[in-house]
């Protein structure tokens, strides 16, 4: 992940909590501030989340809202569809809210840029059908529900 996620970050900093930490384990490593954060703050102080813009930035630059600085942009890239780039921020808490419109720093001057929750996809897109149709499955398969899968041959 390089520039994105790095050995300094937690896992609740890249919205992992779920998938890598037990909270019912015994002692280890780093548990400290991982309980810290759940139950003093009740939140990560910080998350990676997705920007969307109408043009390129570089990594480091400053994301504001209302002339504060919330976080910076790590990873910059054209979006696929061509509908404008899409960045990757840490952003603070307080300021994580999709569809919620911050300014990016460049050197032209500050740049709009909307918040998107992760992954990004583009509505309509095979990505989010197929994100749409794993998380209903998922679901479904958690609640005891039947899907309309074929069972598997042998079966």
């Amino acid at each position: 992940y390089a520039r994105d996620i790095t050995e300094e970050r937690f896992a609740f900093d890249v919205g992992r909590t779920e998938q890598a930490i037990c909270y019912t384990k015994g002692c280890y490593l780093g548990q400290e501030p991982i309980v810290m954060a759940r139950d003093r703050a009740g939140h990560a102080p910080r998350r990676l989340m997705g920007l969307r813009l109408d043009e390129a930035v570089p990594p480091g630059s400053k994301v504001t809202h209302q002339g504060q600085e919330i976080g910076y942009v790590t990873s910059c890239a054209r979006s696929p569809r061509g509908a404008g780039w899409s960045a990757l921020a840490y952003l603070r808490h307080g300021h994580q809210e999709p569809g919620s419109t911050v300014e990016v720093a460049t050197p032209r001057g500050p740049r709009p840029a909307v918040v998107q929750p992760l992954p990004m996809t583009v509505p309509g897109s095979a990505m989010t059908t197929m994100t749409t149709m794993t998380t209903t499955a998922a679901t479904m398969g958690a609640m005891g529900a039947e899907t309309n899968s074929p069972a598997p041959e042998g079966s």
